[in-house]
């Protein structure tokens, strides 16, 4: 029970401040349930960040619910994920809810707070980093590890670079989070790590030539033409397939063991899901609309597509719910820039927001009809989301005792380690974007970004200080400079 109750207060913790997307709180939440409260170990961890690497949906909330169930089991997982969600789902509704009488000055606040706690989850992100690349400093091949983090970092932070440094231009590689993912597994899982003369070579073109097919800049289909660019991309991700199965193959021979899949632990967990699930959908089906069940399959098939991050999943939920749910004016004035303000998954806060636009817009105007269905969209993103995850923990749980997972394993942190420094321009961007104005140059928020994440940096190294001590550090200096300034 006291590990229970721990789980809970360190979720609620870091629904609260985790902003930064999925990618960023997977060091917050490191530190918090491994480092600090010690609820499970690193390789625990690890083993549910390769599973919810490879899954869609809300990877924080998958996070959360691995962690819970290791920690408190069936309690802890239903626990970590729903606390993990909460928070931002819960002050979406609320905003949302008053957003046509709230003053702008407040909400100004909370750009400014943005500020600081960027800068904050920035020095966590830098510690993670850190830490992935001490482990192999007694490695011959450490040298490796640098130039994988910084290829990840390459091809995925064009936009974001070039965002910050107000440069015009389409940069070659800016390529999502899922591509830059696929062809990293392909790499694993066809060479083992193993590189000779063949498999670099082989790795270098499929893998280029995919990647120069779904880079923003679109190479091949300029040089090209649309088809052929289509045709090169089926090619690749057809070869890549291909031979990362014959990888499997070889990587089975290392199988040290063998046993059947155990089927009950899974479906437990997924019937577990589905009940929340229901349960938490029967008030709007009762008190609101015959439409929910439409809009709860719908719901889930927007968390099942969810791959790549919650910028990606805003332009499924564009197709999936606007008109039809949400107004397009509702929807990118009103929700969306509450889901990038606040902390927590875009996913569940875009649903939750929708359920409830759209129960108040079907109800005649009840903002208690308007919870109800907030209450289904926050179940189908949390439901959808673990319920996934399972099935790909326990693939990966039967699968990891072959040498080639093994090495999946221990490559995961390199790679998330490149997506983290991507995470931090991310950041750095959007909270250029969100405080700037035309009366202030935009390196002003720069300054201010990096000037209090040295300040981090400085008191973590110097005086140990605790996540708490920094988050409050971090946002009394932003939101005084900010309006002394008068961002």
């Amino acid at each position: 029970m006291a590990k229970l109750s721990k789980l809970i207060l360190s979720m609620l913790k870091v629904g609260v401040i985790g902003f930064g997307g999925g990618n960023a709180l997977i060091p917050v939440i490191e530190q918090e349930v491994v480092k600090e409260k010690k609820l499970i170990t690193k390789d625990e961890y690890d083993k549910d960040i390769v599973a919810a690497t490879l899954t869609p949906g809300a990877l924080p909330v998958e996070l959360a619910s691995g962690v819970g169930f290791q920690c408190a089991g069936v309690k802890g997982m239903i626990a970590g994920g729903v606390m993990m969600a909460l928070p931002g789902a819960v002050v979406t509704v609320i905003l949302l809810s008053v957003l046509g009488q709230l003053d702008t000055a407040i909400l100004k606040q909370i750009q400014y707070a943005s500020i600081g706690i960027t800068a904050f989850i920035m020095c966590l992100l830098t510690q993670y980093i850190s830490g992935t690349v001490k482990a192999f400093r007694y490695s011959k091949k450490r040298w490796i590890v640098f130039v994988v983090i910084a290829g990840v970092f390459l091809l995925s932070a064009g936009k974001n670079l070039y965002g910050i440094f107000q440069v015009d231009r389409t940069p070659i590689f800016s390529v999502s989070t899922v591509n830059v993912l696929l062809v990293a597994f392909f790499a694993i899982l066809y060479t083992q790590c193993r590189f000779s003369a063949l498999n670099i070579v082989v790795t270098a073109f499929v893998g280029g030539s995919y990647l120069l097919c779904v880079g923003k800049a679109q190479v091949f289909a300029r040089l090209l033409g649309a088809g052929v660019n289509d045709g090169i991309t089926a090619v690749t991700a057809v070869a890549m397939l291909l031979l990362s199965i014959l990888g499997l193959y070889w990587g089975g021979k290392g199988r040290t063991k063998k046993g059947a899949v155990e089927f009950r632990p899974i479906a437990k967990k997924i019937s577990v899901w589905i009940l929340f699930f229901v349960i938490l959908s029967i008030p709007a089906l009762l008190f609101v609309s015959g439409q929910v069940v439409r809009f709860d399959g719908h719901g889930l098939l927007s968390s099942f597509m969810s791959f790549g991050g919650g910028d990606a999943y805003l332009t499924i939920a564009d197709g999936l719910f606007v008109p039809d749910y949400i107004g397009e004016n509702e929807f990118y004035n009103h929700l969306v820039l509450i889901v990038n303000v606040l902390p927590g998954s875009i996913l569940c806060k875009t649903l939750t927001g929708v359920g409830y636009s759209f129960g108040v817009t079907v109800s005649g105007g009840s903002m208690i009809a308007g919870v109800w269905m907030a209450l289904a969209g926050f179940a189908c993103s949390v439901a959808a989301s673990c319920g996934v995850f399972y099935l790909i923990f326990h693939a990966y749980e039967w699968l990891e005792c072959m040498n080639v997972f093994c090495i999946v394993k221990k490559s995961i942190r390199v790679i998330v380690s490149g997506l983290l420094l991507t995470v931090m321009t991310g950041l750095i961007k959007s909270g250029m974007a969100t405080n700037s104005n035309p009366d202030l140059p935009w390196f002003t928020v720069l300054l201010m970004i990096f000037g209090i994440y040295i300040i981090n940096m400085i008191l973590l190294q110097k005086t140990k200080s605790k996540n708490l001590a920094l988050i409050v550090i971090s946002l009394i200096i932003s939101m005084s400079l900010s309006n002394f300034i008068g961002i």
